[in-house]
């Protein structure tokens, strides 16, 4: 019952101990006002489907080089 926006607010509302973890949202082409939406809910990166598996590589070592974790 819970969506991504509703786990969204709640990471960064500090309920899971981490409200400055990064957080990616996945959305479908065409939904420009989800996008719009997520980044001013707090998402650090949106991923619109279809994409591919080597633009989320690059997009999670992004957001992980970001808080610190150690590249491949």
């Amino acid at each position: 019952g819970v969506d991504g926006f509703d786990l969204l607010r709640r990471i960064r509302a500090g309920a899971f101990g981490a409200p400055e973890m990064p957080v990616a949202l996945i959305c479908w082409t065409g939904n420009d006002a989800l996008v719009v939406r997520a980044f001013a809910d707090g998402a650090d990166d949106v991923l619109v489907r279809p994409f591919s598996l080597a633009e989320v590589s690059a997009r999670v070592q992004r957001l992980a080089r970001r808080v610190g974790v150690p590249g491949p």
